[in-house]
C-alpha cells in the first residue's frame, strides 16, 4: 500500500509540473478549434490498441524461447515505451527484454533477437506501406530510390 502512495504522488507532482504553466482558457480556446473531439478520441484509441498489439506480437515472438502470459509481457512492453520515453537512444529496447529475462530466467541475449526481429518487421511494415502509397499517389519513379534509403536507414 505505501508503494503505491508514492507511485501517486510522484505522478500527481509530475503532472503539476507539467501543467503548471498552462492557461486553461487559452487551452480550452484552441482545443474547441479542433472541430471534432472524436478525432482525438480515435487517435487515442488507435495508440492503446496499438500497445497492445505490440504486446502480442512481442509475445508470439517469445513463444520458442518461453510461453510468457500476455499481462506480463504487456507489462514489459509498457516498460519499454516508458523508458524510450525518459532514456536517450532507445534504451528501452535493451531494458524491456533485460527485465524480462530477469523476472522469467529466460536468456537475455533470446529476449533481445526477439526485440531486433521486432525492429525488423517495423521496417519491413513501413517500406510496405509506403510502397503501398506510392503505387496510390502514380510516383513509382521515386518509389524505388527511396525505398532503398529507407531500406538502408532501417536496418542500419
Amino acid at each position: 500500500m505505501p508503494s503505491n502512495y508514492y507511485c501517486h504522488s510522484a505522478s500527481g507532482f509530475f503532472l503539476y509540473l507539467a501543467f503548471d504553466k498552462i492557461d486553461l482558457s487559452s487551452f480550452l480556446f484552441w482545443t474547441s478549434m479542433i472541430g471534432s473531439w472524436l478525432t482525438i478520441i480515435a487517435v487515442s484509441a488507435m495508440a492503446v490498441m496499438s500497445m497492445f498489439l505490440r504486446a502480442w506480437r512481442w509475445r508470439i515472438l517469445l513463444r520458442p524461447v518461453k510461453d510468457i502470459n500476455y499481462s506480463t509481457v504487456f507489462t514489459y512492453t509498457m516498460i519499454g515505451f516508458m523508458s524510450n520515453n525518459i532514456l536517450p537512444a532507445h534504451a528501452g529496447d535493451f531494458l524491456k527484454p533485460y527485465l524480462l529475462g530477469l523476472k522469467e530466467n529466460v536468456s537475455g541475449f533470446a529476449t533481445l533477437a526477439t526485440v531486433l526481429v521486432e525492429r525488423v518487421l517495423d521496417g519491413v511494415g513501413l517500406i510496405i506501406i509506403f510502397c503501398w502509397c506510392c503505387h496510390l499517389h502514380r510516383c513509382r519513379n521515386h518509389c524505388n530510390w527511396v525505398v532503398w534509403q529507407l531500406a538502408r536507414f532501417s536496418f542500419c
